[in-house]
């Protein structure tokens, strides 16, 4: 009897380890307010530009690019920003030159880059 008792006690120990096992949800944020913050970053492209280009950079501050573009493409990536940056990107249009297609893309943490405005010669937006 005292052997099917320790053997009892023995198998209720196993039973109680296996079902304290690790919640696969544990590695999630919980409510107790440890949220993780998104990281963005901001890319600003026109396919064809001429003379000059301006956009916002990480610290909101108002940039215009060091080079003149003739015709050629113009393409910056920025960040990380946090969520309430607001972005925007103005080309010049030149003399004689017809409206220039420009747009903003945003990527949040590991995810692709998305096209979230695009318009002519000049375009903003919020990350929310």
């Amino acid at each position: 009897m005292k052997v099917l008792s320790k053997i009892i006690i023995l198998l209720a120990a196993l039973f109680l380890t296996m079902s304290c096992s690790k919640d696969p949800q544990s590695d999630t944020p919980s409510d107790s307010g440890d949220k993780i913050e998104d990281i963005y970053f901001v890319k600003y492209i026109c396919d064809k530009a001429y003379g000059t280009a301006r956009y916002t950079n990480e610290e909101g501050k108002s940039v215009t690019s060091p080079s003149v573009y003739n015709g050629g493409s113009f393409e910056r990536t920025i960040g990380p920003v946090a969520k309430g940056f607001k972005s925007s990107v103005t080309v010049d249009r030149g003399t004689g030159v017809r409206d220039l297609a420009v747009r903003i893309e945003v990527k949040r943490n590991d995810e692709p880059f998305v096209v979230k405005v695009e318009g002519i010669c000049s375009v903003s937006y919020v990350i929310e």
